[in-house]
């Protein structure tokens, strides 16, 4: 801890309240590894703290086109499952080998080529990922999006299965 912090609590009560010290905050090393000094503190949220834990920590932070990310905020941009990124991160996957669709991802496009083929709109991946969240009807959904049933209770149970996996 620097020396100012140290020898009084006024220096450190100066410093955080003119670098944004709220309640809701607590201290957070930029850098976890460097010291409790002025130039590598600041105050954040528990959000903010988290994302700064390091790669040991399982708390992987990947930058993919130009973005830098978690796994686990990546798995919920991308609709692919956490556990399938730490598992393809730790093969030594990078890039668009990371990111590829995962089989159910493909199976969900499969579909929807399908459904198009036989005159019926084709689903998109948004739309899968709506499906699966969705407490509507399988009728229901099936009606809204132009296909089938049969269609909207397969993509449901791609889902449950791969949440077991």
């Amino acid at each position: 801890m620097c020396d100012e912090w140290l020898e009084s609590f006024v220096g450190f009560q100066r410093w955080a309240l003119a670098n944004g010290y709220r309640a809701d905050k607590s201290i957070d090393r930029i850098d976890g590894d460097g010291p409790y000094h002025p130039e590598n503190c600041r105050w954040a949220t528990n959000k903010m703290q988290a994302r700064n834990k390091s790669e040991a920590k399982s708390n992987l932070m990947v930058e993919h086109d130009g973005k830098r990310l978690n796994l686990s905020e990546w798995s919920r941009a991308t609709n692919i499952g956490y556990t399938t990124l730490v598992r393809r991160y730790k093969k030594g996957q990078r890039g668009k080998e990371l990111f590829r669709p995962t089989k159910d991802m493909l199976s969900s496009r499969l579909i929807a080529v399908r459904e198009q083929n036989n005159g019926n709109a084709a689903l998109t991946d948004g739309q899968v990922v709506f499906i699966r969240n969705s407490p509507e009807t399988g009728a229901a959904l099936a009606n809204r999006f132009k296909v089938s049933e049969a269609t909207i209770s397969m993509i449901r149970s791609r889902q449950r299965r791969q949440d077991v996996i």
